[in-house]
């Protein structure tokens, strides 16, 4: 079944023609993946309708923009929690830096998989 993404509606074969695909990247193949091993996956192919397109397109940008902000707030959390005690204290822990590692790792997969909005091929 070809299915909008974000109108979740059924793309007849009039509608494909001015329909956007959307990539299957890491992130899609990998819910495809444990949907599959659930036994509940649809098998959808997934498409961006043409009246969902500048909405998709505003979604994705916001994405990208708010991806880029939480890596460099992951990297200010890694230095301040890895660093810090080296110029405070004068002393390398090592708890403090995997502390910072971890914490920003954590931010910027858990913001990339609840905020994910797909490309659509062409972009």
């Amino acid at each position: 079944m070809k299915v909008c993404i974000e109108c979740k509606k059924e793309l007849k074969k009039e509608d494909l023609k001015k329909a956007v695909k959307v990539k299957d990247d890491r992130i899609i193949k990998t819910i495809r993946s444990i949907k599959k091993k659930l036994n509940i996956a649809a098998n959808n192919e997934l498409y961006i309708c043409a009246e969902c397109l500048q909405e998709h397109k505003r979604k994705r940008k916001d994405y990208e923009k708010n991806m880029v902000l939480i890596i460099a707030l992951s990297v200010l959390i890694f230095l301040g929690l890895g660093f810090l005690p080296i110029i405070a204290a004068g002393q390398f822990r090592l708890s403090s830096f995997l502390a910072g590692l971890l914490v920003g790792a954590i931010l910027i997969v858990l913001a990339g998989i609840l905020k994910y909005t797909p490309a659509a091929e062409g972009t």
